[in-house]
């Protein structure tokens, strides 16, 4: 008898409730990664939300196959919000130019792993890409006695080889001045100004995130960094380029407040997404290594994935022109910089309205 009266009912097994609860859990991480600026778990998934956008989409598609429209609508509405608080990361920035090369000075910056030992990697990624200045992080002494070659192509430069990830050295082909600032005991920074040029360049890399402690180690890293680049700015009135491995993504809050209190251009933010790291995902990794200059100097980056490196990190190629001209943007502080390139995203976030609208229309045609 009681097979009689559930024979006309559907039959729910315990995996149709699986795709809106994985549904529930994406939008979940959606507002935790809302609260980045206290937690440090809510920054990893910060870090990941062009991923998790592309889960969504993923399962949205699903959910459309399957006739399943309310969660479809979900699932998109979910979507675009990921994408949405991406924008102006995501595409280059309108007013980028170019550069007249013979004032143009390129650097290259590379986490180099502490456990590698190729450094004709070095010279050869130096060589192909006209590298004028060279700044290597994880730079250790077992990597320092075979860099015999980098030497002799850049007489000027300083190491600071440390055992385990924090060494940094910069190699230059012009003259300059070498500063060594400390952002914790065991984690140093360096500043090399050249000789004929405004222009101080620093090498940076901050504490990895990865719990509690580290977090708070990598944020006090990133206010003394600011303290030393105003003290920096104070004596000597040079223009700033900050570039390394921060170990955050561009669009970090804690980031962003650190270029709009010392007037940087976030140059990474400008040029697109590019991962940097790990680079044997490809597209598939986050953009952690940064470039930031102040506003008066003309910085582009493009992101380098070397063969056969030895290194979990792709290297970064800066062109920076330190004369003095009229800045491509007008504005005076990054803040206005990341609104303007928000404001060049509204033909973006239109055909995002445009296909949420459409999306819609799509599920009412296949639920009736």
């Amino acid at each position: 008898m009681a097979n009689k009266e559930t024979a006309g009912r559907p039959e729910r097994t315990r995996g149709s409730r699986g795709p809106f609860w994985r549904m529930l859990v994406l939008t979940g991480l959606l507002g935790l990664s809302c609260f980045a600026d206290v937690s440090w778990l809510a920054e990893l998934v910060l870090h990941c939300r062009l991923h998790l956008a592309g889960i969504c989409l993923l399962l949205t598609l699903a959910s459309l196959f399957r006739r399943r429209g309310w969660l479809a609508l979900l699932g998109a509405a979910t979507c675009l919000a990921y994408v949405g608080l991406l924008l102006p990361w995501l595409f280059l920035a309108e007013g980028t130019t170019s550069h007249r090369s013979e004032n143009v000075l390129r650097v290259l910056c590379w986490n180099i792993q502490a456990t590698n030992q190729d450094s004709e990697a070095v010279v050869r990624l130096s060589e192909d890409h006209q590298a004028d200045v060279v700044m290597l992080l994880e730079y250790t002494p077992g990597f320092q006695r075979h860099c015999d070659q980098l030497r002799q192509r850049y007489p000027y430069h300083r190491e600071l080889a440390l055992e385990g990830p924090f060494g940094i050295a910069v190699y230059s082909k012009h003259p300059g001045e070498f500063t060594t600032w400390e952002l914790d005991p065991t984690t140093p920074c360096l500043e090399f100004q050249p000789g004929d040029k405004n222009l101080s360049i620093w090498a940076v890399h901050l504490f990895p995130p990865i719990s509690r402690q580290g977090w708070d180690r990598r944020n006090q890293q990133l206010e003394r960094l600011a303290e030393s680049l105003k003290t920096q700015a104070a004596l000597s009135g040079n223009r700033q380029l900050v570039a390394g491995d921060f170990n955050l993504t561009p669009w970090t809050g804690i980031y962003q407040r650190f270029c709009a209190e010392l007037s940087l251009l976030d140059v990474s933010g400008r040029t697109g997404y590019a991962p940097t790291w790990p680079v044997a995902l490809g597209w598939l990794g986050i953009p952690i290594d940064q470039v930031a200059a102040t506003s008066e100097l003309a910085a582009s980056r493009k992101v380098i994935r070397p063969a056969a490196s030895g290194s979990d990190h792709a290297a970064v190629l800066i062109e920076v022109e330190a004369e003095e001209r009229q800045a491509v943007y007008s504005a005076d502080s990054p803040s206005t910089v990341i609104s303007r390139q928000v404001r060049a995203s509204i033909p973006y976030q239109r055909a995002l309205g445009v296909s949420f609208f459409s999306l819609q229309a799509m599920i009412d045609a296949t639920t009736h």
